[in-house]
C-alpha cells in the first residue's frame, strides 16, 4: 500500500516557457477554472472559440495561440502540452489540418483522458455535420460550425461534472432487474428495425444492445452527451453521424421520454414515423413497466444505484472504471466537503478527479515488472481517499476522516464484490 500526498506530485514544467506565457494578459486568462477551446485551419484562420475565458481576449490575442504552434513547427518540433501554475493547454492537429487548442485546469485530469476528450470535441463536429464539412473552404466551415457551438459548449460543461467523461469513459447507471429491462429493450429495438438502442436513467446509460456497446467509447459518449443536451424534450427525432461507423451517411436519433429521468434511445432509419413509434411501438413494450420505470431515477441525496447496493455510512463517493468496456460508475451520498469553521468548501467530484489522477500517476511512475503498485491511500484533514488500480477495474473511494484507515481496504474489497455482482468489472 502506497501513501500519497496529492500535493507532492507536481505538474512538469513547460518545455516552451517564454515571456508569452508569463505576460499579464495570458496569466489572467489562464487562471480561469472553466475549460475553453480554440480551433484554427492549417493556414491560421480562427474557425471558432468557445468557453468564457477566451471571450475576454481580443482577436489578436487569440491568434497568438496559432502563432505559438507555428513557431514550434519551424523549430522542427511538435507542440503537445504547455503548462502554467493553474492551467494546461493541449495542442492537437486533426485531418485535414484543423488545429485545436484545449485549455483546462491544471489539476485532477489524466493526460490520456485529455487527449481523448480533445478528440471527442473534434468529432462532435462530425457527429452533427458529417465528414463533408471539412471538404469546404474556411468560410463555409466557419458558417457550418455555428450549428455545433451549442453541443461543444455542452461538452465543455459536462467534462467538469461527469467523472466518466472527464476520465475518457462512458458514464453508466447500475440498477436491479437488469435481465428484465435488457430483454424488453432488445425486443423494442427489433420492432423499431434497428440494432442500436439504449435506456438512459438520469442521463446515464443503464442498458444497451450489444451493437450499441460495440461502438467506440467516443461514439457512445457523443450519443449519450447529445441525449443529455436534448433531455428537456419529451420526444426528439433528428439526424446524427457516427464518426467511425458512418461519418458520411446519417443515422436517425430518436429519443423518447418514458418517465421523469428515464429515456429510451434508438439509432434507426426512416422505416417508422415518430408518431408510429410513439403510438404503436412504445405502448407495446414500455407501458407495462411504467410503475417500475418511475422508480429508477436517483432519490434525493444520492445517485442512481441498485437498491441492493449497500455502502459503509462513512463513504461519500465511489468512482469505478471497468477497463475492458470503458464504463464508469459513480455513487455519491455527499456533494461537497465543508468546514464552516475554516471557511473551506471542496467539490467532491473535483477531489475525486484529482485523487484518481494522482493514483494513476503514482501507479505509472512507481510500478515496474517485478512490483506493481495497486493500493494507495491518502489521509487528509477533512477526508480520506483510497484507490485500487487493477487490470480490469480501477476504484477510487472518498470517505469521512472518521473512517478507520485500516478499514478502507476491506471497504474497497466489498465495493468491488458488489459491483461484480451487478455485472460491472
Amino acid at each position: 500500500v502506497i501513501v500519497v500526498e496529492p500535493s507532492s506530485l507536481k505538474a512538469p514544467s513547460s518545455p516552451f516557457s517564454s515571456p508569452l506565457f508569463t505576460s499579464p494578459f495570458i496569466v489572467s486568462f489562464l487562471d480561469e477554472t472553466m475549460a475553453s477551446l480554440l480551433g484554427f485551419t492549417d493556414g491560421g484562420v480562427l474557425l471558432f472559440h468557445r468557453g468564457e475565458s477566451v471571450e475576454k481576449l481580443s482577436s489578436s490575442h487569440r491568434q497568438l495561440f496559432y502563432g505559438i504552434n507555428k513557431f514550434v513547427q519551424k523549430k522542427e518540433a511538435k507542440l503537445h502540452t504547455t503548462v502554467t501554475e493553474t492551467t494546461r493547454m493541449y495542442w492537437q492537429t486533426f485531418e485535414p489540418g484543423i488545429l485545436l487548442v484545449y485549455m483546462y485546469p491544471n489539476d485532477g485530469v489524466e493526460v490520456k483522458a485529455v487527449e481523448w476528450f480533445t478528440e471527442l470535441l473534434f468529432h462532435s463536429v462530425t457527429f452533427i455535420l458529417g465528414n463533408g464539412i471539412f471538404e469546404k473552404d474556411a468560410t463555409a466551415i466557419r458558417l457550418g460550425l455555428k450549428s455545433c457551438f451549442g453541443f461543444i459548449d455542452h461538452l465543455l460543461k459536462e467534462q467538469s461534472s461527469l467523472l466518466g467523461l472527464s476520465s475518457g469513459n462512458v458514464d453508466v447507471a447500475l440498477v436491479d432487474d437488469q435481465d428484465k429491462y435488457q430483454d424488453v429493450l432488445n425486443d423494442y429495438c427489433i420492432d423499431c428495425s434497428t440494432k442500436y438502442g439504449m435506456l438512459m436513467i438520469d442521463g446515464l446509460c443503464a442498458f444497451a444492445t450489444v451493437p450499441m456497446w460495440d461502438l467506440s467509447q467516443l461514439e457512445l459518449s457523443l450519443v449519450c452527451s447529445y441525449v443529455r443536451a436534448v433531455n428537456n424534450c419529451d420526444a426528439y427525432d433528428g439526424p446524427i453521424f457516427l464518426p467511425f461507423v458512418s461519418p458520411e451517411s446519417p443515422y436517425r436519433l430518436v429519443v423518447l421520454k418514458l418517465a421523469a429521468g428515464v429515456s429510451v434511445v434508438t439509432l434507426c432509419d426512416l422505416t417508422h414515423t415518430l408518431s408510429a413509434i410513439v403510438e404503436k411501438i412504445v405502448p407495446r413494450y414500455w407501458v407495462a413497466l411504467k410503475n417500475n420505470l418511475v422508480k429508477l431515477p436517483a432519490k434525493a441525496g444520492t445517485t442512481v444505484h441498485p437498491t441492493s447496493f449497500v455502502m459503509h455510512e462513512g463513504v461519500w463517493l465511489v468512482f469505478a472504471i471497468e477497463k475492458g468496456f470503458g464504463r464508469a460508475f459513480t455513487f455519491m451520498t455527499q456533494w461537497e466537503i465543508v468546514d464552516r469553521t475554516a471557511g473551506m468548501r471542496l467539490d467532491m467530484k473535483e477531489v475525486a478527479k484529482s485523487w484518481y489522477n494522482t493514483a494513476m500517476e503514482t501507479h505509472t511512475h512507481l510500478s515496474h515488472e517485478e512490483h506493481k503498485v495497486h493500493d494507495m491511500y491518502s489521509d487528509q484533514d477533512h477526508y480520506k481517499t483510497y484507490s485500487r488500480i487493477a487490470s480490469d477495474i480501477h476504484l477510487c473511494i472518498i470517505a469521512s476522516p472518521l473512517v478507520s484507515t485500516y478499514a478502507l481496504g476491506t471497504i474497497c474489497d466489498d465495493v468491488i464484490g458488489q459491483l461484480r455482482t451487478h455485472g460491472f468489472g
